[in-house]
């Protein structure tokens, strides 16, 4: 998936690499976070019958979800990275590099504890979502459909992330409010891949995106 277009001056193309590994691995993403929770013990929790959260399903199945999303995130992270290199604001290549270190805390919840957990989702969220509002509003990556999804995602994870927080203090008593902070859980996951997808398509109007090797010469 990466082609050399130029021999002398060491020319690699890595467009193919991006869109189609970005593409991946934003509907593997979504396949897989849905597959977490429909794993034995299933949807629901055996003892409160409340919706289980995405992270449940991470903490069960920690191994294949560090294989699986974490391969994900890292072809997700060199798309954005990327494409933070060529917006006005550089600042974006920073908040990518925390969403993707609160993502990789998340994956270790079996080993990290629930606290640890809870900020590496925070990190996760607000780093995603500063880096898709800068990509959103960029002349080069930035679209009104882009900036539109960025805003219902920052509003889904703003509303996931206060009942998340509520059912996390009452511990998990109140099964309703447990399963509707799932729902939007998953709601927002669905627009954040969405957002993914955005910055995907926008490396995808390019008709080829190259890096230059130049040895140093003595």
């Amino acid at each position: 998936m990466i082609h050399q277009t130029g021999k002398e001056d060491d020319i690699i193309s890595v467009r193919p690499t991006l869109v189609i590994g970005g593409c991946i691995s934003c509907f593997v993403s979504i396949f897989f976070c849905i597959l977490l929770v429909c794993l034995p013990p299933g949807p629901t929790s055996p003892e409160t019958g409340a919706l289980r959260f995405i992270s449940d399903g991470m903490e069960c199945y920690c191994g294949w979800s560090a294989v699986v999303l974490g391969t994900c995130s890292l072809f997700i992270l060199m798309c954005q990275l990327v494409a933070a290199a060529h917006m006005a604001n550089h600042m974006a290549a920073l908040w990518a590099l925390i969403q993707t270190l609160g993502w990789n805390i998340v994956l270790g919840a079996a080993d990290t504890g629930w606290t640890l957990h809870s900020i590496g989702l925070g990190l996760f969220l607000f780093g995603g979502q500063f880096f898709h509002s800068l990509a959103g509003c960029d002349p080069n990556y930035g679209s009104l459909t882009y900036s539109r999804v960025n805003i219902l995602a920052c509003f889904f994870a703003t509303v996931f992330g206060i009942l998340g927080l509520i059912s996390m203090m009452d511990q998990g008593s109140n099964a309703t409010l447990r399963s509707f902070a799932v729902a939007f859980e998953f709601v927002f996951m669905f627009f954040q891949q969405a957002q993914n997808m955005c910055i995907v398509m926008a490396l995808d109007a390019y008709k080829d995106i190259r890096i230059h090797f130049d040895k140093a010469h003595h």
